[in-house]
């Protein structure tokens, strides 16, 4: 038997679309989409443009007029999908995951793939990508700047730069981020410049999910280097496994611990010490991310690295504090920054580098 889906007629001043026919392989199947995905609200409201994804019952959805929006899962009542979405969903107690067309209709997900439909109850579908091959599909990024200038008998300036991309399937998160911060003095009569600060950090991570509580983090690497904590350099490699400790519609809460393998380089040492330090790793994560209203959301990222006692014992990072939207692109970012070392490495001179870094930063944000 043969099975149509047809994109319903919306009433529009502009001319309608050109319609894409795809037949599967087998022909047995036949789906008719427009060059946009639809999504009817519960308000009957329809809405075109792109997909982007769905989850923790959070629907993001990039309109042609309206930019990107964030729907509450219920409050979805239909879609029509222009391309090939991932999606995963519950099965009893197996988690399934298969690509296909799909059509929401009457609170249930209709799957058009390898020439059958399968009918998923809307209550357990768990998450929706894109999977088109699209680059702009599939990834998200944003880049954040905050910047503070001074000028009189002496000149200050300081910055940070950070930027983040991600890469989501119904079935795993790829995320890299890097945070540089530099600040520096130049006095008006001399025009000698000093530097007060200047770190970097590379973080990438590759998280594959198990189930709806369970992740496995096949790739956990972390390149830092500050050279006012004494550290040329260090490298972090290994794996972890995450647990979705709170997962709702507007709280998420994640934890993660597992090994990892740690070479710092630092910028000097003691005469007779190395300046090079291998150490095993226990590390130890959470994320924790609340939705305050639809306009500012408020996370916490912690995390705890156990290592040897010549690399520092025991490394604290925090990052905390309010993401607000100014527009469906920018947003306002007030971030709060803790480094803490347990055990400095002190340099060649004999000096200990203090074991706490703090900063405040303010930042405009653009996300894409």
């Amino acid at each position: 038997m043969q099975t149509f889906f047809f994109s319903l007629p919306v009433l529009s001043a502009e001319p309608i679309p050109e319609l894409i026919e795809r037949k599967t392989q087998n022909n047995n199947t036949i789906v008719v989409i427009e060059r946009f995905d639809w999504i009817t609200l519960h308000t009957d409201e329809k809405l075109k443009g792109d997909l982007l994804s769905m989850y923790d019952d959070e629907l993001e959805f990039d309109s042609k007029e309206l930019k990107e929006l964030l729907f509450e899962w219920d409050e979805i009542i239909g879609i029509k999908s222009k391309g090939m979405q991932s999606v995963r969903y519950k099965n009893g107690s197996d988690i399934i995951d298969i690509e296909g067309w799909i059509v929401l209709e009457n609170s249930v997900l209709t799957i058009s793939s390898n020439g059958k439909t399968i009918e998923v109850p809307k209550e357990n579908v768990i998450s929706i990508a894109s999977a088109s091959g699209s680059l702009l599909d599939v990834w998200s990024a944003d880049i954040n700047l905050g910047a503070n200038f001074s000028k009189g008998n002496s000149t200050k300036y300081d910055y940070t730069f950070s930027a983040e991309a991600q890469r989501r399937t119904s079935g795993s998160r790829f995320k890299i981020s890097y945070i540089g911060n530099v600040s520096a003095n130049r006095d008006s009569d001399t025009g000698e410049r000093v530097e007060t600060a200047n770190s970097q950090r590379l973080t990438s991570s590759h998280d594959i999910y198990i189930n709806e509580k369970i992740f496995f983090r096949a790739v956990d690497a972390e390149y830092y280097s500050d050279i006012f904590q004494n550290i040329d350099s260090r490298l972090t490699a290994g794996v972890a496994l995450g647990y979705h400790l709170y997962d709702k519609k507007r709280f998420s809460w994640d934890v993660t611990a597992g090994p990892s393998y740690q070479k710092t380089l630092f910028a000097t040492a003691s005469e007779g010490e190395d300046r090079s330090e291998k150490s095993g790793v226990l590390t130890l994560g959470s994320n924790f991310d609340i939705e305050i209203n639809k306009e500012i959301d408020f996370v916490a990222d912690y995390q705890l690295q156990i290592v040897s006692e010549n690399a520092g014992q025991y490394i604290h990072r925090l990052e905390t504090g309010v993401e607000i939207d100014l527009t469906s692109d920018f947003d306002l970012d007030l971030t709060f920054y803790v480094d803490r070392t347990e055990k400095p490495h002190q340099d060649d001179d004999g000096n200990l580098p203090l074991k706490n870094d703090y900063r405040l930063v303010v930042s405009l944000g653009y996300s894409f």
